[in-house]
């Protein structure tokens, strides 16, 4: 009988460990594995074109269709293959308190910034998304997004690119 508890205790403790590695399912659409079919069966989208970081197209939810409170805008962007690529969720009120105790419970925290007065961030990663929650002083809003890691790199390299040409540009007029 203790070889049974042996057995089920390791199965649990592999099959948390496995949880933990998958990409997180925002509004119940998992990150990299959910399709845009996946995404209008559940919700009213509305197309905003094709998203130049992930190549893939880019949606607004109707809010009406999303059954959160506070929810103030919300959309989703897909890589070139029709695979979820980002949800994107704003909502109206100080929410970051009670989304950080959430999300620190389910996903490994990277870096996070709690001042008692000032701007609010942090960072979580799960498999291979990181999940970006801030907000700003004197905001009466609370950001959150979930993205794939390699479509944060592709913005972050392209937004430092336009940052070296401009500061380049401005060089150059001195």
């Amino acid at each position: 009988m203790s070889l049974i508890r042996l057995f089920v205790a390791i199965s649990i403790a592999f099959s948390a460990l496995f949880a933990a590695e998958e990409n997180p399912s925002p509004l119940g659409l998992q990150i990299g594995a959910a399709t845009i079919a996946d995404a209008k069966a559940k919700y009213r989208l509305k197309s905003v074109g094709v998203n130049r970081y992930s190549e893939g197209e880019q949606f607004n939810i109707e809010l009406g269709s999303v059954n959160m409170d506070n929810v103030k805008e919300a959309s989703i962007i897909f890589d070139k293959n029709g695979k979820l690529a980002y949800v994107g969720l704003e909502f109206t009120g100080d929410k970051f308190n009670s989304l950080y105790e959430s999300l620190s419970g389910k996903y490994t925290t990277r870096s996070k910034q709690i001042p008692f007065v000032g701007n609010k961030s942090a960072v979580f990663s799960a498999g291979g998304s990181e999940i970006r929650l801030s907000k700003p002083h004197m905001s009466f809003d609370t950001s959150l997004h979930y993205g794939a890691t390699w479509l944060w790199e592709k913005f972050e390299n392209a937004v430092h690119q336009e940052q070296n040409a401009k500061k380049k540009a401005e060089e150059s007029q001195l």
